[in-house]
């Protein structure tokens, strides 16, 4: 039933923007700051993001490389986020 789902998925050429939403929940869900997140937007692999606060901007630079790999496991262990074969990381 997976593959099936997954095949239509494909087919029907909704993964994109299925995955695109995963990485913006995988942003709330891994760094916690998704009340203080204005704008998401995802492109090539690359979240870009616009916070309220300037401290919790700082935060989370600081612990860039570290929150992006939490959200690289966090879309691998996701049951809706749509897998790509030899792509990972998923967000640079």
């Amino acid at each position: 039933m997976e593959q099936v789902i997954d095949e239509v998925i494909r087919s029907l050429k909704l993964a994109n923007g299925l995955n695109e939403q995963r990485v913006y929940v995988a942003w709330d869900e891994v760094t916690g700051a998704g009340p203080y997140t204005l704008e998401k937007r995802f492109r090539n692999g690359t979240l870009t993001v616009s916070l309220n606060s300037s401290m919790v901007r700082s935060h989370l630079m600081m612990q860039r490389e570290d929150l992006v790999a939490a959200m690289n496991r966090w879309l691998l262990a996701d049951d809706l986020f749509v897998k790509e074969e030899g792509k990972n990381p998923y967000v640079k």
